[in-house]
């Protein structure tokens, strides 16, 4: 079976704490996965099918690779090193918020290698689309830029800036097949229109699109129920599946 031509990149998925954080941070394993996007990379992650997965191990709670390196705390309690949970949670103990000279240091070890391995893969002449695929809740959080309650999939091209009207609508139909949905269950550009690495990536030198799956179609509102979630392992499967049947339907 041909692979499909497609780099997945999974900024979101990691909960491994930094060991230069793990004595200053004050969150819980538990905040840390409900500030992550739990399970995406057992859903979007297809493996040999796909001619790159790039899947970053790092908790996002710590250190953000789907933001700019100079987003940085007071100005941004949401950057690429962070001062809050989307909950508003402090990450760090008072008074133990990594300084400059730390930050600098964190962004070489864990950031830039995720930037790397993706800049490195777009070489690859068999690769025609980038996606950045994450998850949602279904309500957005106060932090978030998009509270309030959320469609099933969401797809962002920062405006037709990182692909084509036609592709990213092209891909919502065949979610809308795959998934069996009605159109109006997704959305473009809203709330979500593509985050750092879909416009840092984005058409130089083939398209991007974001890909955001509503976290109702796989958790309950008790998966936060102890430090280690767990999930139904069939409902993951069946969401693997779907999403390369999507992939398949598209690039057909």
């Amino acid at each position: 079976m041909d692979r499909l031509p497609v780099l997945i990149a999974i900024p979101h998925s990691g909960i491994q704490v930094p060991v230069e954080l793990q004595d200053r941070i004050q969150v819980t394993a538990s905040d840390i996965y409900d500030d992550s996007d739990p399970f995406s990379d057992q859903i979007y992650d297809i493996g040999d099918r796909a001619v790159e997965v790039i899947i970053a191990s790092i908790a996002r709670a710590c250190v953000d690779v789907d933001r700019a390196p100079d987003e940085l705390p007071p100005v941004n309690v949401d950057g690429v090193i962070k001062s809050m949970t989307r909950k508003r949670k402090p990450v760090y103990q008072e008074g133990r918020q990594p300084d400059r000279g730390m930050i600098e240091p964190l962004l070489t070890s864990y950031y830039e290698p995720f930037h790397e391995l993706v800049g490195e893969a777009l070489h690859n002449p068999e690769i025609e689309l980038g996606l950045d695929c994450h998850t949602m809740s279904a309500y957005g959080p106060s932090l978030s830029e998009a509270p309030g309650k959320r469609p099933l999939i969401c797809l962002g091209n920062w405006y037709d800036q990182t692909c084509s009207q036609a592709a990213i609508e092209w891909l919502a139909s065949c979610f809308c097949d795959v998934f069996e949905l009605d159109d109006r269950e997704i959305g473009i550009n809203k709330p979500f229109s593509g985050g750092y690495v879909t416009r840092t990536f984005g058409n130089d030198p083939i398209p991007w699109i974001q890909i955001m799956l509503n976290r109702s179609l796989y958790l309950d509102t008790n998966w936060l129920a102890n430090s280690s979630p767990q999930c139904d392992e069939e409902r993951l499967k069946e969401l693997n599946c779907n999403f390369q049947q999507v992939l398949t339907l598209f690039f057909g």
